[in-house]
């Protein structure tokens, strides 16, 4: 005569339900996870049912409990992972682990910047933080700003959708300010890289001073007709007219070679790490200075 111990019959019917729950779950799109975190109160229902049927149907005078202690594992595991599937619901992780499986990279452009600058506007002073910049020089008296960034993105929807998700602009006295902000951005496990593609167009006349946070800047002058200082940037790619009158002056530059043109600054030492120098190109009339940056690389078009 077989014996019966409790725990046997909930752990079948436990496997039964599962099965038929996932199989349902497949045809009418159910999400698993959370439906699991709601059942799982029945696991105790079911092995509570089965020891009063158990106690009732005993023929013993003092009836004593028998349990298969491998089927009550495995019934206690199923409720702790129920249970944890619950535990992050009520945490909102479960949606956050939905949306970070769904994430995706896209390209997207950025909003465009055009600003009307008046004669009075003689110094434009750009933060550009974290975002790489190609700078234009334009005839016009302008200030514009356009290009694409790629990043990932939950359910399409762009982190940057009007100009003041990203620039801050505001005028003092002669001088317009410019703060490019970081893209806006939401915990995830896996790191995700941004790409930035902007291009930032700046009247020809006007002093112009960059600051970055280590990123590349690189620049295309056709015309140029103040100074300009480019500060902290990893480094410099300067592309120049043939017929620009300009001086390029690079201090604290960790990569500065003599064969390309550039005459060592007075008192720079031959075996210092940051060196110091500079470069003529037509009169020399302009000048700019490159600052704390790790390589510069000068070409002149013909």
């Amino acid at each position: 005569m077989r014996t019966w111990r409790v725990g046997t019959i909930s752990m079948g019917l436990l496997l039964i339900f599962l099965g038929v729950f996932l199989v349902l779950a497949q045809w009418f799109e159910w999400k698993a996870a959370y439906a699991m975190s709601g059942w799982w109160p029945l696991i105790l229902v079911v092995l509570g049912i089965e020891i009063i049927v158990y106690l009732s149907r005993s023929k013993q005078e003092h009836p004593t409990v028998k349990y298969d202690l491998f089927s009550i594992f495995f019934i206690g595991f199923i409720g702790l992972v129920a249970i944890g599937f619950a535990s992050f619901q009520a945490a909102g992780l479960l949606d956050k682990f939905h949306d970070w499986a769904n994430v995706e990279v896209q390209t997207f452009d950025l909003p465009t910047v055009d600003m009307a600058l008046d004669k009075n506007i003689k110094r434009v002073v750009v933060d550009a933080g974290v975002i790489p910049l190609t700078i234009e020089t334009g005839t016009a008296n302008e200030f514009s700003v356009f290009g694409t960034y790629q990043t990932a993105v939950l359910h399409g929807k762009a982190p940057i959708e009007k100009t003041e998700d990203f620039l801050f602009a505001e005028r003092n006295g002669d001088t317009l300010f410019v703060v490019l902000k970081p893209m806006p951005e939401a915990w995830q496990p896996f790191d995700s890289q941004r790409i930035w593609k902007a291009t930032m167009i700046v009247p020809d006349n006007v002093q112009l001073d960059i600051k970055t946070d280590g990123e590349p800047i690189e620049v295309h002058a056709r015309t140029m007709n103040n100074d300009w200082t480019i500060e902290n940037a990893s480094e410099v790619n300067v592309k120049l007219a043939g017929d620009l009158d300009v001086q390029i002056h690079a201090e604290k530059v960790a990569d500065l070679d003599e064969s390309d043109g550039w005459e060592a600054a007075a008192g720079t030492e031959e075996d210092s790490y940051f060196q110091s120098g500079k470069r003529q190109f037509g009169k020399g009339t302009h000048v700019m200075k490159i600052m704390n940056a790790s390589i510069i690389a000068v070409s002149e078009s013909k």
